[in-house]
């Protein structure tokens, strides 16, 4: 990734949240910087896209006893690596196997001329060998607090920015990068006790503070990346 021609650096400059597919930029941008991206597609057999990669072999056997008899095997297997998904466990689709085989065979002598050919085809979907467990829920951190009207709030932390929901009713409410959170992972969060009602995130793009006010909502009023000086 460059910023105008500078080639910026990973988890200093931008982070990337290959799980959730987001790119986040940790620098101020203004309305005439450039920003160029250089990806790659991770693409499978046959140049179509996929979540594994592939090996693909075949195989061709002659066998010819005598000038009355020829036989010939053909056989071709494509499988998946199994070890090479990204995130195996938020891979959609598991891995597969499919193996196709013919054989066909000639006889001749003296006017009498026999042939055949037989094709066999093996699909392998491994549904039960390669059962995934139920992912436990990621919750990093949970915080109990009160906006300015005292009324308290749940807050829960994890790898998707935070969920805020009232206490007792249950129904909570997502704040991500979008609303003003310096990376998607929140790892820790704190409120401070002096009367000025502000919230610290803790995340992978750098520390995120918001003042409370009674509608809860996350704004970026100051945010300190790696490597930045101490808060005063």
């Amino acid at each position: 990734m460059y910023l105008n021609d500078n080639l910026l650096r990973r988890d200093q400059d931008y982070v990337i949240d290959y799980e959730y597919g987001i790119l986040t930029i940790l620098l101020p941008l203004g309305p005439d910087d450039i920003v160029r991206v250089e990806y790659e597609y991770f693409r499978g057999p046959f140049g179509a896209p996929a979540d594994y990669k592939s090996n693909f072999i075949g195989a061709v056997l002659g066998w010819t006893p005598n000038e009355q008899v020829k036989v010939r095997m053909e056989i071709a297997r494509y499988a998946d690596d199994p070890k090479s998904a990204a995130l195996l466990e938020a891979t959609p689709v598991m891995p597969n196997t499919h193996t196709v085989m013919g054989l066909s065979g000639r006889f001749d002598s003296k006017g009498l001329s026999i042939s055949g050919d037989l094709a066999l085809s093996h699909d392998q979907f491994p549904f039960d060998d390669n059962r995934k467990p139920n992912a436990a829920n990621a919750v990093l951190g949970v915080m109990a607090a009160a906006d300015a009207n005292s009324k308290p709030y749940l807050v829960l932390a994890h790898r998707d920015g935070i969920s805020v929901g009232a206490a007792g009713v249950g129904d909570f409410r997502r704040y991500g990068v979008g609303s003003g959170l310096a990376g998607p992972v929140v790892r820790a969060m704190a409120g401070s006790d002096d009367g000025t009602y502000t919230w610290f995130f803790a995340t992978d793009g750098g520390l995120t503070g918001r003042a409370r006010s009674t509608t809860w909502a996350i704004g970026r009023e100051y945010t300190l990346r790696p490597g930045s000086p101490a808060m005063t």
